[in-house]
């Protein structure tokens, strides 16, 4: 099946994965160190992507914590407009609360 699925969402399921992993693997630490370790690993796997397709590649590691758009603090319709990227430390604060 995951040959058909695009080159982001093949990046995207991967680096899922490890952030499941690192959550589970740090769950008794505090989320502080949580989120230095996932922050970390997102922005390892960014550095293979070019950073004009950084957005696509973050919506599509997004599609798979759907947890995320339900804790977005900026009004839907700001995304519509062409709202600015998550950070890398903003997607982690989000999968931790």
């Amino acid at each position: 099946m995951e040959g058909y699925l695009a080159e982001e969402a093949l990046w995207a399921s991967g680096l899922a994965a490890r952030l499941k992993l690192i959550q589970a693997n740090f769950a008794d630490d505090p989320p502080s160190v949580r989120q230095g370790y996932l922050t970390e690993e997102i922005e390892r796997a960014l550095k293979q992507v070019s950073p004009t397709r950084r957005k696509l590649y973050l919506d599509s590691l997004a599609e798979r914590f759907p947890a995320w758009e339900g804790n977005r603090s900026t009004a839907q319709s700001d995304a519509k407009v062409g709202a600015v990227p998550l950070q890398p430390e903003e997607l982690v604060a989000r999968q931790l609360v």
